[in-house]
């Protein structure tokens, strides 16, 4: 835990004990809280940082679906034109990029409480036996076999440190580096770094849905939505590229499962990850809902392909989990730190 989520952590707790969350929920009752999940893995697998780096344990999730269920009332995304009408404390989860660990241990404790869910996914992944670019990144710097890894630099390399905790720290800079180039680059990048080999990834924290397990998501009563074909970051494509994300990726949905694809989530969904360009592209394309991941809470006047989420980071105390359901992680960042 870095030096600012502990001070996060420590501001939350107090939120927590002065009850303050309760009267932030009761002011934004007509705002619509969309968590952002990735995976859930069993306990021992998501405490790993060298597995996983957005995945929360089964038993936190159960936690946190618990409070969920107490507290707000969960919707479809079917039902987002009932809130934008009036409906009150209404909360939709979500789950990006269709990892199969959806399926096995997210989709049994939602059913448990009674909590549907929206999965976007890559329909270039589903079925596939790849690892999303962005953990590739990740799990091939920490495996590298020699001391020196190529960068995305033509004729640049850098020394690789080796305790573990710097080798992560090196890993999530160098991801984050790879969100701002160009596609091209970046797949010519990944190209260099594949004829090195590393370990095989691991099934439970890397395997995507097969289209059979998405439908048997979709016949639990969760819906699916498209996260473009690739997982590029949008702002990095040309504009034939980018249409084709946008497009394939629903048209292939839509095909698969037998229904119109309405919901879309943008890759990474930070700011700097869409434009005024891009959301036209993708209102073109035909979606009804979008979603970004800028740690707020939606309102029922924002744009419906401008969505907001929350992101629910692994590891989190119950009371820091309270503060970002309940907006005051949101404002925290928002008008204290400038964010």
């Amino acid at each position: 835990m870095t030096v600012l989520h502990r001070a996060e952590d420590l501001i939350s707790r107090g939120v927590r004990s002065a009850g303050i969350g309760r009267a932030l929920r009761a002011l934004h009752q007509r705002h619509l809280l969309v968590l952002n999940y990735h995976s859930v893995l069993p306990d021992r697998e998501a405490r790993d940082p060298r597995l996983n780096t957005n995945a929360v344990s089964v038993s936190e999730f159960s936690r946190q679906m618990a409070q969920v269920a107490k507290l707000f009332c969960p919707i479809r995304a079917s039902e987002l034109r009932n809130w934008q009408a009036g409906m009150d404390r209404a909360v939709l989860v979500t789950f990006d990029d269709g990892y199969r660990n959806n399926l096995t241990y997210a989709a049994p404790v939602l059913r448990q409480f009674g909590i549907p869910a929206l999965i976007t996914i890559c329909p270039g992944y589903i079925g596939q036996k790849r690892i999303l670019w962005p953990h590739e990144i990740h799990w091939r710097v920490l495996w590298w076999p020699d001391k020196v890894i190529p960068m995305p630099f033509p004729r640049h390399k850098e020394h690789l440190p080796e305790g573990v905790p710097e080798r992560l720290a090196f890993a999530n800079c160098l991801r984050e580096s790879c969100k701002r180039l160009p596609w091209e680059q970046l797949s010519g990048y990944l190209a260099g770094l594949r004829q090195h080999p590393v370990p095989e990834p691991i099934e439970d924290v890397h395997a995507f849905l097969s289209w059979e397990e998405v439908l048997t998501l979709q016949s639990y009563g969760f819906e699916i939505g498209s996260h473009t074909m690739e997982h590029p970051i949008l702002t990095q494509l040309s504009r034939e590229t980018l249409i084709s994300e946008l497009r394939s990726s629903k048209s292939i949905i839509e095909q698969r499962i037998g229904r119109e694809c309405v919901c879309f989530a943008y890759p990474n969904g930070g700011a700097a990850d869409f434009s005024q360009a891009v959301v036209e592209e993708v209102r073109a394309a035909g979606y009804q809902f979008a979603f970004t991941v800028r740690g707020r809470l939606a309102a029922p006047e924002d744009d419906p392909l401008l969505l907001d989420r929350i992101y629910v980071p692994t590891l989190i105390s119950a009371a820091d989990f309270e503060g970002r359901i309940s907006g005051f992680h949101s404002q925290l960042k928002r008008f204290v730190m400038g964010q």
